[in-house]
């Protein structure tokens, strides 16, 4: 019995040894090389070459081909209609029972296959198609062999699409597909197809998957063949699909599914297909609400002549529906026939796709009412033309930024008309549209030079209460173009502007305002709306953040180009002080910072009405702004604002010291104040500086330098109340200084000021009263609230006196003037009320002071 089992467990393992070569063994055959590529060459009609050839025994008999390559016609390309690296090829194991080699499944591994058309429109499959149609073939999935042979099943996996036209490779292709061909009956053929559509040109992501399903039947002639095909595109990221298309991303975001079945033949096709994209919207528009758009279509292709015909597409909305009929011509020049027509069709729905292409657009926008339209396009391959009309009906929008005092929120526009218009010889801009359009300020005129085109209105709109304006409308293929024109609140102003999308710029500011706005642009690429108009403004009032007093606009010109935001002709108050003038802002900015251009005339700047308007420690909030949480900080209102320009004013008031025909180059960025080319008329002579001041400090600080010239010393005097001085001066200064008020810049005030004088007295400075010169220089010294005087001398006609000492913002004075052999005389006391002394009466009281101190104390 040992020796039955150790038999049959080796006969076992013989079988299992024998089957397992069986399954890796592949022996070459070479020679079996030349008669596939005939077989093959003959079947396909073109010349087929095989780098090497190896047989399979199991699992099914068979051949291994490598390097398979089917030449193309020359007609079409010269390179390979298909080439693959690896084929698999499987024999019905019934057919070699009839010493015959029939190929059961013919299997492609990572092939690549060329579609090539041809200038007449022929493809490079056709003649492929021709020959299988005509060559006689049994069905696939016959089991049973016959005379004839039975048609393999043909795959392709992981395989590769490339699309040319002539010599030029399209960069379109199909990659990752599936493909299977097998002869469902005797008469008709069937495919499945599976791919992701790319670009070779370029890197895209979230392409989506192309599936396809087709039966063929026989036919004599292949334009005529029956044909039946479903195909399906989904998952396609919009953006990513746009990029495909047109070769760079459109900025439009979703999710794309389209469905579509034909039948017929190549001549004559009917088209059912449906289409969406779910969660549409712009690029930018992360927050943008859900939006589905969807439609269907059908239509017939005929093949003579190339056109779309019977085209019906429809979007249903609720009670209403949009419809599409007509023809389109597929050969150039473009002709087309088609209608458009719009029933019960809600408003609100359009505002919802209007919300996902416009930025700025109030989350609770609604809109009620609906749009009719009936519009024919119609083209005979030369001039356009567009006709018919239509109109919303009870159109109301309403929204929390339309809010008025009485609680409405909202706008009636009731019935808004439009129409399609034509101008054939103006379908061309021509020479003169070109011109306009190159100008921007001219951009309007251009588009509305646009031959074909929707208008919307004249429409009266009412704004509020005994408030309108006019609107009038044009939307053509080349562009948009729309104005608004009236008198309204300006408040009511900003509200529209807030409600179309218009955020910018939102002061608070109200008043009465009469206007005239006009806006155009292109469509594609997002680009911005070319924005012009005039606004006048009278009898307005405005809040700006940091600023403790309201700023009062008696009137006021807002000229709006599609660069610059420009304020002029401006007459305006704040804090008591009264200015004049423009202000010219960017409405583009190239760089990092944008300065707005100023040219502000004041009738009186004064330093004490600067800290009532700026000194956040002297504000008192309203009480709501306690609610809402938001206090004032130092220099708010400077920090946030970048100003260069001219500043000029009649008075500038510093406590008692003024000036007049103040003159300055002003540049404001981050905080940071620089005034240069500082120039006035100040003590009776002229003053030239450059003053920094950095308001991003607590208290702010200043930095002031500059010079005097031809000055009066008796004017200088006036301020300190005392007529202590005369005579002219020039001088130089420095000085640092912080604060908000006049207590606070005297005890920070540091610096030095350097200052000759000529001809000139000291009222009370000597023995015998007063004190001439016939030159004064000394240098002061500021510090501690006190003004050290240094270097300083003093000639008259009894000599040159060395003048130092002390004085305090006070009036009192220590001062000391020494002439030669010790001789000279003290000032003490006040310059209201000077004590002079003699200088060797004042020496010997000190020599006296020290020698009376014991050694212990000295």
């Amino acid at each position: 019995m040992s020796f039955w089992r150790s038999r049959r467990r080796t006969l076992w393992v013989c079988a299992a040894a024998l089957i397992l070569i069986l399954l890796l063994w592949r022996p070459g055959a070479d020679r079996f090389r030349a008669r596939l590529e005939q077989s093959l060459g003959s079947a396909l009609g073109h010349k087929v070459e095989i780098g090497y050839v190896s047989l399979q025994i199991l699992p099914r008999p068979g051949f291994n081909l490598s390097q398979l390559s089917v030449r193309d016609d020359p007609q079409f390309s010269l390179e390979p209609i298909l080439r693959a690296d690896e084929v698999s090829a499987t024999l019905h194991p019934s057919s070699l029972w009839r010493w015959r080699i029939e190929i059961a499944t013919l299997s492609f591994k990572d092939a690549s296959l060329n579609l090539v058309r041809r200038a007449d429109g022929r493809w490079n499959l056709e003649p492929l198609l021709e020959r299988a149609a005509h060559a006689p073939a049994a069905p696939t999935a016959n089991a049973a062999a016959e005379e004839r042979f039975r048609f393999p099943y043909i795959e392709v996996t992981n395989g590769r699409v490339n699309l040319k036209l002539g010599a030029e490779k399209m960069p379109y292709a199909l990659t990752d597909a599936d493909l299977a061909l097998w002869l469902e009956s005797t008469e008709e053929w069937g495919l499945r197809l599976r791919g992701q559509p790319v670009r070779t040109d370029m890197r895209l992501s979230d392409m989506g998957i192309l599936r396809a399903n087709a039966t063929w039947r026989r036919a004599g002639d292949l334009r005529k063949t029956p044909l039946r095909m479903t195909a399906t595109y989904d998952g396609a990221q919009l953006g990513q699909f746009t990029k495909l298309v047109y070769g760079a991303d459109k900025g439009w975001r979703g999710t794309v599914n389209v469905s579509a079945s034909v039948s017929g033949s190549a001549e004559d096709l009917e088209i059912q297909s449906e289409g969406s994209v779910d969660n549409f919207r712009r690029y930018d528009l992360v927050t943008a609400q859900t939006l589905r758009l969807a439609a269907s279509c059908s239509g017939r292709f005929s093949g003579w002549p190339r056109q779309l015909s019977e085209i019906l597409c429809s979007s249903p909305s609720g009670d209403g529906s949009l419809l599409l009929r007509g023809k389109l011509g597929l050969v150039r020049p473009a002709t087309y026939d088609l209608n458009l027509n719009a029933a019960k069709f809600p408003a609100h729905r359009l505002l919802e796709v209007l919300r996902g292409v416009k930025k700025g657009l109030p989350e609770d926008l609604s809109a009620t009412g609906t749009v009719g339209a009936d519009i024919s396009f119609l083209s005979d391959g030369g001039a356009a033309t567009w006709s018919g009309s239509g109109g919303a009906d009870r159109l109301v929008l309403t929204s929390s930024v339309l809010q008025t005092k009485d609680g409405s929120g909202s706008i009636t526009l009731g019935t808004v008309p439009f129409r399609a218009v034509s101008d054939t010889g103006k379908s061309s801009r021509g020479k003169a549209g070109k011109k306009a359009a190159s100008t921007p300020g001219s951009l309007t005129a251009g588009l509305l030079s646009a031959g074909n085109a929707v208008e919307v209105g004249p429409l009266s709109v009412d704004l509020a209460e005994d408030e309108q304006a006019k609107f009038h409308g044009r939307f053509s293929s080349a562009g948009y173009s729309a104005s608004l024109s009236g008198e309204a609140s300006i408040q009511r102003l900003l509200q529209i502007a807030r409600a179309v999308g218009v955020t910018a710029i939102h002061p608070a500011l109200e008043g009465d305002s009469k206007f005239d706005w006009q806006a155009s642009g292109t469509w594609g690429a997002f680009a911005p709306a070319h924005n012009t108009g005039i606004v006048h403004l009278s009898h307005a009032r405005a809040e700006f953040p940091g600023l403790n007093a309201p700023v009062e606009i008696a009137s006021a010109d807002v000229s709006l180009t599609p660069d610059t935001f420009k304020l002029k002709e401006l007459s305006a108050t704040a804090a008591g002080m009264h200015w004049t003038g423009s202000i010219l802002r960017p409405r583009v900015c190239p760089e990092t910072t944008c300065a707005s251009q100023v040219d502000l005339h004041a009738d009186e700047i004064s330093a004490e009405k600067l800290n009532l308007l700026l000194n956040p420690n002297i504000h008192k909030q309203p009480w709501y702004r306690i609610l809402t949480g938001n206090p004032q900080q130092s220099g708010a209102a400077l920090r946030g604002l970048s100003v260069e320009g001219t500043l000029k004013a009649d008075r500038f008031a510093v406590g008692e010291l003024v000036a007049e025909g103040v003159t300055s180059q002003v540049k404001l960025e981050g905080g940071h104040l620089h005034l240069s080319d500082f120039h006035s008329n100040v003590l009776g002579g002229r003053h030239s500086g450059d003053w920094e001041a950095d308001f991003t400090k607590d208290p702010p600080a200043y930095v002031l330098t500059g010079a005097l010239e031809n000055i009066s010393l008796s004017q200088l005097a006036k301020p300190m109340r005392s007529n202590w001085i005369s005579g002219t001066a020039r001088g130089s200064y420095e000085m640092t200084l912080s604060g908000w008020n006049e207590a606070d810049l005297h005890t920070t005030a540091r610096g030095t000021l350097a200052l000759f004088a000529r001809d000139g007295t000291l009222t009370r400075f000597e023995p015998s009263g007063t004190l001439k010169f016939g030159r004064l220089e000394a240098t002061f010294t500021t510090g501690e609230s006190l003004v050290v005087v240094s270097e300083g001398k003093l000639e008259n006609a009894l000599g040159v006196y060395e003048v130092s000492g002390v004085a305090s913002f006070g009036h009192k004075i220590d001062l000391k003037f020494v002439r030669d052999a010790g001789h000279g005389f003290v000032v003490s006391g006040t310059l209201e009320e000077p004590h002079v002394g003699n200088l060797a009466d004042e020496t010997s009281k000190a020599e006296v002071r020290k020698a009376s101190v014991p050694d212990r104390d000295r």
